[in-house]
């Protein structure tokens, strides 16, 4: 029996920059399209960035949704690049914590490889600059031309601005009209809102106090605040008066408004990275699924195939109406490895929960396999020896199972 020669697909790997946060809006917009970065995507409010080879079917459907379906929050922590390496295409998702997800790697030392490159790429904005024209709004909020929000201080990007409200450091936000700062538009705990100066710092909170024996006049979204300048009153229904607002805030902290002009430029700082001072660690590398494919150098009558299989107690389907191909799902034990026997032939034995990892194979009429979900390279040949002989059993039993 000559076991058929794999061919690896792609692999999906993980590793990450160590101890590094990333600015990654910085990334989205500064860092230029190459021969080796071809594709970048990332949006941030109402501000996307796609350039160079970079679209998806995916991307464009959300670019049709009405503002209020799209989830944006899924874009904000990562960004998309696309890494030509080895004369293929690697799918790069970048974090902001700087862990970095990999698909359509061919090996296992392109990982590390693209790593080192997205680093470089990235150790060169580390310096660059870039001219910004900001605007103070009606509320003396630094803003750019793309509603982003800056800080007074190091003029860092710190949220982005949508009508009046304002979205600081992942908290809505509105201007409080006593203190002229941000206060978060939903309540916390013991009914407090917090306080942010412009750098987007929390400085302190505000803290409903009721009267006595008015609380069962307190209900969310009911309450109108009253400010005269001197006191803040809370009343329900516009009638009652039910307790008062409590400022508890260091003032000391609260951003001086009148430093700068209504209009100014700015030398913006490119660096992506959150600590300028960061220099590239080895990464471990995580391997989380190898794809490979082969070919059975026969064809084989899926419906004989699959009812043998089942006769073996496998997890497999097959409807050609749906799908030309058999699904067969071999269980690996969690503490499998070849140099272990393995008496159950892949097949779950799990009492309770099943720990076992799974490995797919859809199989083909033609004889063409394909396989996803291995682990570790170490695992293919064995797995599709055993594969293979199984499939040979099954001719040999059924004798119409394949023919050369």
């Amino acid at each position: 029996m000559t076991t058929p020669k794999c061919t690896v697909s792609t692999m999906t790997m993980t590793t990450q920059f160590p101890n590094c946060e990333l600015c990654l809006i910085n990334v989205g917009k500064y860092l230029c399209i190459d021969n080796e970065i071809i594709g970048i995507k990332y949006s941030y409010a109402n501000f996307s960035v796609l350039k160079g080879s970079y679209s998806t079917s995916s991307y464009n459907k959300a670019k049709n949704k009405k503002d209020s379906q799209i989830n944006r929050r899924l874009f904000y922590n990562q960004i998309s690049i696309v890494v030509c390496v080895n004369d293929h295409i690697v799918n790069v998702k970048l974090f902001s914590n700087g862990s970095i997800h990999m698909t359509g790697l061919r090996d296992l030392h392109e990982c590390e490889l693209v790593a080192k490159l997205v680093y470089s790429k990235l150790d060169k904005l580390r310096d660059a600059t870039a001219r910004v024209l900001l605007t103070k709004d009606s509320y003396s909020v630094l803003t750019d031309a793309d509603n982003l929000v800056y800080s007074y201080n190091g003029f860092n990007v710190i949220g982005w601005k949508s009508n009046n409200n304002y979205h600081i450091h992942k908290k809505d936000t509105s201007i409080d009209p006593k203190t002229k700062m941000f206060m978060t538009r939903k309540e916390q705990q013991n009914r407090k809102r917090f306080i942010l100066n412009m750098d987007g710092e929390i400085i302190g909170h505000t803290a409903i106090q009721l009267i006595n024996n008015r609380s069962k006049y307190y209900r969310k979204n009911t309450q109108t605040v009253q400010c005269d300048g001197m006191i803040d009153l809370v009343y329900f229904n516009k009638g009652t008066l039910v307790g008062s607002i409590e400022y508890i805030c260091d003032v000391d902290r609260i951003t001086d408004t009148s430093q700068h002009d209504e209009v100014f430029e700015i030398d913006y700082s490119c660096c992506p990275f959150v600590d300028p001072e960061y220099t590239y660690k080895a990464p471990e590398v995580n391997v989380h699924c190898i794809n490979v494919h082969f070919n059975l150098g026969f064809t084989i009558d899926p419906r004989h195939l699959c009812e043998y299989l089942y006769t073996k107690e496998y997890f497999c389907k097959y409807k050609p109406e749906n799908y030309t191909g058999i699904k067969l799902v071999y269980k690996l034990p969690f503490d499998w490895s070849p140099e272990k026997p393995n008496p159950d032939n892949f097949v779950c034995k799990c009492n309770l929960s099943c720990l076992c990892s799974n490995v797919t194979f859809l199989i083909f009429q033609t004889g063409k396999v394909l396989a996803t979900g291995f682990k570790d390279t170490a695992h293919i040949d064995e797995i599709v020896a055993h594969f293979y002989k199984t499939v040979e059993l099954c001719r040999d039993k059924t004798h119409g199972c394949g023919t050369h």
